[in-house]
């Protein structure tokens, strides 16, 4: 009896490396269209991210247009900011346009379903560590489990830090950075409509309602304070607990989770959005401050321009180097102002003296309010206005 010979490789239009947001709301709008699509992702849904939680309300037409209603999942409605100095000043704003909160926990979740259902298919617990254009749209990857993928076309949405930018020599790959985050889900008294961001020597916090009565508090410090520090606990006990909103909260509200999510060596210098031939997404693209409005609208905004642009370049219309032009063009468009402010912003954040400025500016000068409002926040998002 004949052995019959090993089934080959099968061949993708697109390999997303990456199940995070800005690769599930890629692939998804891509297998509707038609296209056969894989997206590899180094963990088993659902899984907890270190995140904000907190999206502006600029990409609901977006998701509407995959299928996604995060009202249908348990999101909760804010149109309030909240914004503290160290010692506890605090101002309040209304936001325009508002936004909402939804843990990674449901939301991935969620859409890892709706794009299932839409014929995307998952290599799940993959961690990519190789891979190699070895033709025109001719990729070839590899796994550190063992396993191979091909696709015409790779694109990047592996997150901050993974084996893909290391194997592609990228430059923050070399250095250590400087920022770690902290997140935990707790129960307790909070606001619903408010989203709340508390200054702290070294850093500063978010807080903010998602689904099911959580809080979710989030804070980005420098990694030397934690080296201070000692532990988490200690850390948020007198770095953190020296704002009094922050001492409240700790001492109040009860953790859901049994330890805090951390991540470190986060990167906020530039990294090129396209590398090697390979496009970045989301995190992956970097430069994305938590104060250039949210990561995660940034995130959902890079998928969006991809997801137009990827049919085009499979079907000939647009060469490599005018695809990824476009892309670079249109992301550029889109966030420059916003990348910019969030530079500017983050010297106001973790400084005694500087905090407090801030806070006093965003108090006394409504204008500034708004501006910074229209700095960080974006236009509506739909999938026909992301190149325009």
């Amino acid at each position: 009896m004949a052995l019959s010979s090993p089934s080959p490789t099968p061949f993708y239009d697109v390999i997303l490396i990456g199940g995070g947001l800005a690769g599930l709301c890629c692939a998804l709008p891509l297998a509707k269209r038609g296209l056969k699509v894989l997206l590899i992702e180094q963990k088993e849904y659902p899984f907890h991210k270190v995140c904000g939680e907190y999206i502006s309300k600029e990409v609901l037409p977006y998701l509407n247009s995959l299928g996604f209603d995060p009202f249908a999942h348990g999101a909760v409605d804010i149109r309030r900011f909240a914004l503290s100095s160290l010692k506890g000043k605090q101002v309040q704003t209304t936001l325009p346009l508002g936004g909402f909160g939804l843990s990674r926990h449901r939301m991935d979740q969620k859409l890892y379903e709706l794009a299932l259902a839409a014929g995307v298919e998952f290599a799940l617990g993959q961690k990519v560590n190789q891979l190699q254009e070895i033709g025109p749209k001719n990729w070839l990857l590899h796994s550190q489990q063992g396993q191979q993928y091909r696709g015409a076309m790779v694109l990047g949405a592996q997150g901050k830090r993974s084996l893909v930018d290391r194997q592609l020599e990228r430059g923050f790959m070399q250095e250590r950075a400087g920022f770690m985050a902290v997140k935990c889900h707790y129960e307790g008294d909070f606001p619903e409509d408010l989203v709340a961001l508390h200054n702290f020597e070294g850093g500063y916090c978010g807080l903010s309602r998602v689904e099911d009565g959580r809080i979710n508090l989030c804070y980005l410090v420098e990694q030397v304070q934690l080296k201070r520090a000692g532990s988490i606990k200690e850390l948020e006990r007198t770095i953190l607990g020296q704002n009094p909103y922050l001492e409240q909260a700790f001492r109040e509200f009860r953790p859901i989770f049994s330890r805090p999510l951390s991540i470190s060596n986060i990167y906020f210098r530039p990294k090129p959005l396209v590398e090697q031939g390979l496009p970045m997404l989301g995190d992956a693209a970097g430069l994305i401050y938590p104060l250039s409005g949210n990561g995660m609208a940034m995130a959902i905004g890079s998928a969006a321009i991809m997801q137009a642009l990827v049919p085009q370049y499979l079907e000939g219309q647009l060469s490599q180097a005018e695809f990824l032009a476009q892309y670079a063009a249109a992301w550029q468009k889109n966030y420059s102002l916003r990348l910019q402010a969030g530079r500017k912003l983050q010297h106001f954040f973790g400084r005694p003296f500087w905090s407090n400025l801030g806070v006093q500016l965003f108090a006394g000068l409504p204008f500034m309010q708004k501006t910074i409002i229209r700095w960080t926040h974006g236009r509506p998002l739909t999938p026909w206005n992301a190149l325009l």
